[in-house]
């Protein structure tokens, strides 16, 4: 399986939507995308294309010398096949090619196939969010070293 990583655009939005409602309760929105791609200067989105197919994306914001992940989702048909790592590890260098000598994230606590794969890469948790993600559904907060 071939898996080409490249930098996602506004064309791209309809798949990624498609991405995020199959993996989140409560998915970001259209608008709220466009307003990151078109308008936020701090953001930067790669997506992960397996057989011409978008198969994944990660969405990351460059705050000071911090990368910030704030999505990360892969399309059911193509987990646990290394792809989450490919395009995480991919993101976390081009954040450091631009600045960032740290990474960090919000995640489900019960999210425990996204635990794991941060942990693979080193990061830690350093503290929790409580009801984050609405009541009752807390956040870890993870980070990790990029230099």
């Amino acid at each position: 399986m071939e898996v080409e990583i490249s930098k996602l655009t506004p064309k791209d939005l309809e798949k990624i939507i498609r991405i995020e409602k199959a993996s989140f309760d409560s998915p970001w929105t259209r608008n709220a995308f466009l307003r990151d791609l078109e308008h936020n200067k701090r953001a930067f989105y790669l997506k992960a294309s397996v057989d011409n197919n978008t198969a994944a994306f990660i969405g990351c914001w460059l705050i000071l010398d911090v990368l910030h992940i704030v999505n990360l989702a892969v399309l059911p048909l193509y987990r646990r096949q290394g792809i989450a790592g490919r395009i995480l590890n991919e993101a976390m260098n081009y954040g450091k090619s631009i600045g960032a000598h740290s990474a960090t994230l919000e995640v489900r606590t019960e999210n425990t196939a996204a635990i794991k794969l941060y942990k693979k890469f080193n990061f830690t948790v350093e503290g929790v969010r409580p009801d984050y993600y609405g009541p009752g559904c807390d956040a870890l907060i993870m980070w990790k070293e990029l230099d």
